[in-house]
């Protein structure tokens, strides 16, 4: 009797351990079934409806790797919860990480080097095909850390048939300037409500900064520099579009990216006749344009302004899937089988096609009918003069301190002294410098 106790005790004790075991890391299968990982992600809405599909299709196409999505409200979200997991190690064997977040985890070592990977004949076969700029930026010290999952630049989106009653042609929202007199006339004119939405986010004011020749760091990136005439210029600008012109309207806070799909909204519903967004965003405009009764044809794109004598300039946008270094061998050759799937020609063609976001390889052209899909067109198109942002570990903290919170005053603050805000928000980036 004593012994089936301790027998009793000793299969009870496994059956919890192994149950502790399963949920306290990584999900793996037993040997001889698929792998099974998760894979965190930010998209939202539509995209993220659509992301997800896909998922489950490549799940159901074959049997040796099954992915899990777990979704994260916006990205700052998603690389906090994989900072806290990897730190416990809980970490899911796939992340989706913007550039900033990737060049920070790449330094603290815990993303695993996909330079193994690329070595293979599989890859090897199919390198040349891969938009370079996408995976030059996932590189750092010579090692690839991410393949490209939903690439993008800020893009300008406008009502075709609103401008058209108005007489604005699109060329005239090719300079800030002559975009700031139209969101002027169409406020003027009653038809909508603002005349322009600029996104409270900080990836479009990086744009519009570099269009007007701003450097944000000295060439060794010991000084932060984006307090010159030339910034101020720009601030001023944004401020003035909101609180002197008041032709302009910038949505704020909300759950995730609640703030982003109110401009979306605000274009469709005819609240607005012009905001700045991603082109990833186009597939989720015309289905919402559908909602209000406005044909695709009504919902043009064009290219992000520059300021006058400048040059245009956008910062690539959306994030790269990366492998957590330490996750198990089996789920980092299952991650990777994925991220070569979802980046087939067959399979980036139908995500650009189905949301607006870049194709990653060259030859989803063969795949791709830009005569229907003439954004995607004007994506391209732009993609020439795309640049990644300030490829520095500190650039992540400034990016979403010193430089966030200057937009935040610009923004939001009516009264602020433009250029003492500018010239604060740079001492405190020289500080975030100095401390690292």
């Amino acid at each position: 009797m004593k012994k089936t106790k301790i027998f009793t005790l000793f299969v009870m004790l496994f059956l919890i351990l192994s149950i502790t075991l399963f949920a306290a890391g990584e999900k793996e299968t037993v040997s001889g079934g698929p792998v099974l990982f998760q894979f965190y992600h930010g998209l939202p809405g539509d995209n993220g409806k659509i992301f997800e599909k896909m998922i489950v299709d490549f799940n159901r196409s074959q049997d040796e790797v099954i992915v899990e999505p777990i979704f994260m409200p916006n990205y700052t979200a998603l690389s906090q919860k994989l900072t806290a997991a990897i730190a416990s190690n809980t970490a899911p064997a796939l992340a989706q990480l913007a550039d900033d977040d990737l060049w920070r985890m790449a330094e603290a070592g815990v993303l695993l080097s996909l330079n193994d990977f690329m070595a293979r004949p599989d890859y090897q076969t199919i390198k040349d095909d891969y938009v370079q700029g996408f995976i030059d930026v996932t590189t750092v010290d010579g090692h690839v850390y991410g393949l490209p999952m939903q690439r993008s630049t800020p893009i300008l989106y406008y009502r075709k048939d609103i401008l058209a009653k108005n007489e604005i042609d699109v060329s005239q929202l090719e300079t800030y300037e002559g975009l700031r007199e139209a969101a002027i006339k169409l406020k003027a004119s009653g038809d909508v409500k603002w005349g322009f939405e600029p996104l409270h986010n900080p990836w479009f004011m990086i744009s519009a900064l570099r269009s007007n020749g701003v450097k944000f760091f000295n060439d060794d990136f010991t000084e932060a520099t984006f307090g010159t005439p030339a910034a101020i210029e720009v601030f001023q600008y944004h401020h003035d579009l909101i609180w002197e012109d008041k032709s302009s309207f910038v949505h704020y806070g909300g759950s995730g990216w609640q703030y982003w799909i109110n401009s979306e909204y605000d274009l469709v519903n005819g609240n607005s006749a012009m905001y700045t967004g991603s082109t990833g965003d186009m597939g989720g405009n015309i289905k919402k344009g559908a909602e209000f009764g406005v044909p695709k044809e009504n919902i043009g794109s064009t290219f992000m302004p520059k300021f006058e004598g400048g040059q245009y300039s956008v910062p690539f946008g959306g994030t790269s899937g990366v492998i957590i270094k330490d996750v198990s061998p089996e789920q980092q050759e299952a991650a990777w089988k994925f991220l070569l799937w979802f980046s087939e020609p067959k399979q980036t063609a139908f995500w650009s096609e189905s949301t607006g976001y870049l194709p990653t390889r060259y030859s989803a052209k063969h795949f791709m009918d830009l005569n229907d899909k003439p954004y995607l067109g004007v994506a391209l198109e732009q993609l020439q003069y795309a640049m990644h942002e300030p490829k520095t570990t500190v650039w992540s903290e400034i990016r979403g301190g010193a430089l966030k919170n200057l937009i935040d005053k610009i923004y939001l603050e009516e009264d602020v002294d433009v250029a003492a805000a500018v010239a604060k928000a740079v001492e405190e980036a020289n500080e975030v410098i100095k401390n690292q």
